[in-house]
Parts: C-alpha cells; structure tokens; sequence
C-alpha cells in the first residue's frame, strides 16, 4: 500500500465527490473504489483484495450480519464513525452498506462524510460553554450573583401579576436598570400602522428626554438589527458599530456611549427589543446579557397576558354596547316611532274614510302634517341604522381634509339657518386627522345642528381645531345658548337623553352617535358649557403623520 498524494485534479475530484463509495464481495474484501474512498484511507486506485474489516476494524463484530446481507436483500448503517491521525480525530463520517443494484454478487459500501457539521457542533458546544463560563466568571461575587437571581425572581413574577402595558414596560425598565446599573433603557415594540417599523413605547433615563414614541425604519439602528435578526447584541462602543443610528441621539438630545439590545421572544415571535444604555460600571458583559434575556422573557409573557385581558375587556365593552342599542331599539319602537306612526294612522285613516268631505285646503295641512311625521320616521331610522353601523363597521381611516368635510355639513344643516339671523366663524386653516370623512361629516352635522337650535338669537356659532400634546387634535363648535348644568352634562352623550327645555325636538340619538363614531376612530368627546356663557362640544381624532 502506497501513500495517496492528491494533485491539484485529484482535490477537484475528491471536493466534487463528497461520499466515499467502494465496491466488496460477500466475503468483504475490496474489489474497487471511488478517489474519495482511496484518499480517506491511502488506498492506490488499483487496490483490491483488501478486507473491509482491516480497514475499518470497527466492523470485525459485525462480520456475520455484513456477509449475509446480499442473501437477506438487507442494508446496514453505522454512524459517528472517526478517523484518527497522531492521536487526533480528522475525519468524522457515517457508514451504509447494501445490495449493489446491477450486481447480486457484490455490496455498495458508502461513507458520507460528517466532518463539518461535527466540527461545528463542538465549536458551538465549546462556545455555549465559553459563555456560561464567562458570565459566571463576570458577576464579582457569589453574593452578588445569588442577589441578581433574587431580582430577576421578584421582578418576573411582578410583570407576570400585572395586567396593565404601560405598568408593565415602565416595571421592566426600571429592574433593569436596577439590575445592569446603567444611564437608561428603552423598549421598542412592533408599530401597529406601519409594518416593518418599531416604535418607543417606554423608556426610563434620568433626563427624561423625548425618545417615548420615536419610530425606528425597518432594520433602523441596533434595536432594528436585532428584532430583524433575532439575535442579542452588545456595543462596548457604538461610535465604531455601523448599525448604531446617531441621528436618534441628536433627535433626543442624549449620548449613547455603550447599549445592550436583546429581542422580546413570545412563542417563536419577537414582538419588539429591550434596550439597556451606558451601564454605570464597567462595560456590557455576558452576565447582563442572560440577565436582559431573562428579564425580557418574563416581560413578553407579560405583555401578552396584558393584551388578552385587555381584549377582553374591549369585548366586554362591545356587548355592552350592543345592548345598549337593543335597548335603544327597543326604546325607540315603543314611544318615539309610536307617536308619529300613530298620527299617521290617524291622519290618513281620516282622508280615507272622510277625505270627500274635507275642503281642499284642509286636505292640503293634513298632508303636511303626514309628510312631517313620515320625516320624523325616516330620521329616527337613519340614526338607529347609523348607530348600529358604526358598531360593527371595521373602516378604513386616512388624512381628512376638514375644509371640505366641514362645507358638506353645513350644507345639510342650511335648512335649519332660514329665517333667522346667525353668524358662523370657522378658520382659514384646518389641522389635518385621521378619520373616515363620512362619519366624521356626521359630527359636524349633529354639532352644527344642536348650536343651531339651542343657540342664543342672533346666533353666534363658532367652529375650529387645536392641536393637543399626546398626537390628537380637539375639534370643537361653540354657541352662544344658554349653557348646560354639571348634571346635565354628564350624562349628554347617552342614548335617549332629553334634557328638560334641551333637546326637546330630537331624539336624544344624536349626541350618542357622536360618541360612538368618535371612539371607534380612536377619539373621544367632551363638552365645556357653564349656566348662561354657552356650550363648547369637541371631539377628538388622532393627527395625520407629517
């Protein structure tokens, strides 16, 4: 037996032919070979003759079972098999034996080779241990390590307990902080409006500075890379990492020195990044890392009990609603449908019956009178409808452009300005919301409408927009009526509310459609009125990203 020297065309060979395959008889002994199979075992390529078991020794146990397998038609495997040279392994491989398929007197003898994927796992195996070694090695001393498990214990079950987000992410923050001992943190969570995006949700720094609800692109910075990627990440120095994102810092008026950034895992999902900033002491370590994992493992967990609940009490409210408009309907049928379905009855009972007695002229009033009630009918159907549809409507919101919006609702309520002497102030410039421009038209309307009627004479009406602090805007109509008491007010917005000497040619529909449109659009209502000054109803829409 020679020695095998791989030429540079006898390594394209052996790199193409990544499984070893020889050719045995029944006996076990070589007849040929591939060059990857000669090259293993420093065969030349003419080598034959050559038993199997001499060459691969771990066989010598198995003899019997190889050489009736051409006879029993059967195969035979053998895995994590070594090569050793100087003591050392250099090949890792598996073994497969079976019927050659053109030749019943031989059997196909296959190794796959194995040696990276081997390899591979002990460097990872090796490094998992590096890791634990090092993140033990890392905490100062056994005090202190038993006192940050102590922590870590106290603060998973605390987020676990609570069952508000906001308490949730502010509590992470803080034991983190605590912890790691470090300037500030953060957590970026998945921006529901725009896929990709993440979004500051809290964050805790002893400047208090205006990072709460800064978005970061898809990938954006370090906390993007890692809800990306999966994988946690520490910067001992960010000015020399590529990722880090300077401009956040310039935007917040803070200085990042150092970050750790791990990802938020809930079953095999991320659902954003736990950012911890320039650690007080020392640099970012292993240590923290497991200790941020952990810590976020636990806040995940939190969150997402938070959500179900909070779903749940969305649901709760949804019925709550629903029966609130049964009732409504049900209310509705038995007195304010009844009274003008009554007349109408009448009336028109009395054309059918007496109607060639009657003059022209009275025919004519009566008429009026069926026509008005039938009016009163269809609008009380219309609410109801609307009411109902806002309920269970899922739309589609966009940039309003309230000059237009505003225009259309005053043109539906023109009818109601005839005959009388009025002056409506509106401004030349409207902010611009998110919204659905058809219910928000129906705000207007049913605004407009109350000032109208229960304006002072001459009406004085005035309508605009203000841009609040937390990203809405208050849409506003104020009247120069006589007011609204505490009570009163509080209870202005519920369904069928008739006030006494308010309200008294509607519904008591109107002021709860407002409501109910409002907070489906992520809003809310509010009225300003004080006895004898007027009343001021708003509501309000979130602002159009710029």
């Amino acid at each position: 037996m020679k020695s095998y020297e791989a030429s540079s065309s006898d390594s394209n060979k052996i790199s193409m032919d990544s499984v070893a395959h020889a050719l045995i008889d029944h006996n076990l002994n070589l007849i040929t070979h591939n060059h990857s199979f000669g090259y293993w075992f420093d065969l030349d390529s003419d080598s034959s003759d050559i038993s199997l078991l001499t060459i691969l020794p771990e066989l010598n146990s198995t003899q019997e079972t190889l050489q009736v397998l051409g006879v029993n038609k059967s195969t035979y495997t053998l895995t994590g098999l070594s090569r050793y040279q100087q003591g050392q392994p250099i090949r890792y491989f598996d073994l497969h034996i079976e019927p050659n398929i053109t030749d019943d007197n031989l059997l196909s003898v296959f190794l796959i080779d194995k040696t990276k994927q081997v390899i591979l796992k002990q460097q990872l195996e090796s490094r998992a241990q590096g890791l634990l070694i090092d993140a033990a090695l890392e905490w100062d001393d056994l005090a202190g390590f038993d006192n940050a498990l102590f922590l870590l214990n106290k603060a998973s079950q605390v987020l676990i307990a609570t069952l508000n987000v906001e308490d949730i992410l502010q509590r992470l923050l803080q034991v983190a902080n605590q912890l790691i001992g470090a300037e500030g943190s953060s957590v970026w969570l998945w921006d529901e409006t725009k896929y990709g995006y993440l979004v500051c949700r809290a964050v805790f720094d002893s400047s208090k500075k205006p990072l709460l609800n800064y978005k970061l692109k898809p990938g954006q910075g370090i906390a993007g890379w890692v809800a990306q990627n999966g994988q946690s990440a520490i910067v001992r120095e960010v000015i020399q990492d590529d990722r880090f994102t300077p401009e956040i810092d310039s935007a917040v008026g803070f200085k990042t020195y150092s970050l750790l950034a791990v990802p938020m895992w809930l079953r095999g999902r991320i659902l954003g990044v736990l950012e911890i900033v320039n650690k007080v002491s020392g640099h970012f370590n292993v240590a923290d890392q497991i200790l941020a994992e952990t810590l976020a493992a636990s806040a995940s967990i939190a969150l997402d009990n938070a959500r179900l609940v909070e779903e749940l009490q969305h649901q709760k409210i949804d019925l709550q609603y629903r029966n609130e408009d049964l009732d409504a309907f049900a209310h509705t049928v038995a007195h304010d449908l009844q009274n003008p379905l009554t007349g109408i009855l009448g009336f028109s009972d009395l054309l059918i019956r007496e109607g060639h007695r009657i003059d022209h002229d009275k025919q004519i009033e009566i008429l009026h009178v069926l026509h008005r009630s039938v009016e009163k009918v269809r609008d009380i159907v219309r609410e109801l409808l609307l009411l109902a549809t806002v309920s269970k409507t899922e739309v589609e919101v966009a940039p309003l452009d309230m000059r237009l919006i505003m225009f259309a609702a005053l043109d539906r309520v023109d009818h109601l300005l005839q005959d009388r002497e009025s002056q409506i102030s509106l401004p030349d410039n409207w902010p611009v919301a998110l919204g659905h421009a058809p219910w928000v038209e129906e705000l207007w309307e049913n605004y407009l409408s109350n000032a109208i009627k229960y304006g002072g004479n001459p009406l004085r009406i005035e309508a605009g927009g203000t841009i609040e602090a937390d990203n809405q805007i208050r849409f506003w109509v104020r009247d120069n009526g006589k007011g609204l008491s505490d009570e009163d007010q509080a209870r202005l917005f519920e369904p069928f509310t008739k006030l006494d000497g308010w309200a008294a040619g509607g519904h008591g529909l109107g002021l709860s459609i407002v409501r109910r449109i409002t907070e489906k659009l992520n809003g809310s209502v509010r009225v300003d009125s004080e006895l004898g000054k007027g009343s001021k109803f708003s509501f309000t829409l979130p602002a159009a990203p710029e």
